[in-house]
């Protein structure tokens, strides 16, 4: 079955969460990455759903909101859509295409060094986290803005579980309580004519 969007997963979420508490190992690999499970499932999820999906679960759905507008905004400022998790794309497209930075010492100019700062701290809850290098560009192009806030939104809340980590949890490795999987959705609010 095809899942083209976040209504459309909802609507199918009593038949999905009753596959996935059928088998305990897959609640708990449900829990850790949603959306590779689904995929176990069969179901095909688009791109756009897909992105909806981790949004709305990670986020909720007001930041899922503010997360859809910096992406249009950052890409307007690009001129093109990319991967805003690939510390490779976000530099090609600042560095080598938009030319920031340009004749100044930035504190981080490599690939690496922007994935460094955009993941999430380990520190404790409240800490401060480390500053993201590309705060230091705040005034060389309207794209710094939306993406550094892009940025701090997603080191808010852990990402998903990577597949390798989903395949342990599916096989059994690890000691974990018993899960069962619940879901709780708001009514969506019509305006009244």
């Amino acid at each position: 079955m095809r899942i083209g969007s976040w209504a459309q997963a909802r609507r199918e979420v009593a038949a999905i969460l009753e596959k996935i508490n059928a088998d305990p190992a897959l609640a708990l690999a449900a829990a850790a990455n949603p959306l590779l499970a689904l995929q176990e499932l069969g179901y095909d999820v688009s791109p756009t759903a897909r992105q909806e999906i981790a949004d709305r679960i990670r986020f909720g759905e007001k930041v899922s909101q503010e997360r859809d507008t910096l992406r249009s905004e950052i890409f307007t400022h690009a001129a093109r859509s990319f991967d805003l998790d690939s510390a490779e794309d976000v530099h090609a497209v600042l560095f080598d295409e938009l030319g920031i930075g340009q004749g100044k010492r930035l504190r981080s100019t490599t690939p690496s060094d922007l994935a460094l700062a955009y993941r999430p701290s380990a520190a404790s809850e409240g800490a401060s986290r480390p500053r993201d290098p590309l705060e230091d560009l705040e005034h060389e192009h309207p794209i710094i803005a939306p993406l550094v806030r892009y940025r701090e939104i997603e080191r808010s809340q852990p990402p998903f579980a990577s597949p390798e980590t989903y395949a342990r949890l599916r096989r059994g490795e690890g000691r974990v309580p018993n899960i069962r999987l619940t879901a709780r959705m708001k009514a969506s609010r019509t305006p009244k004519a």
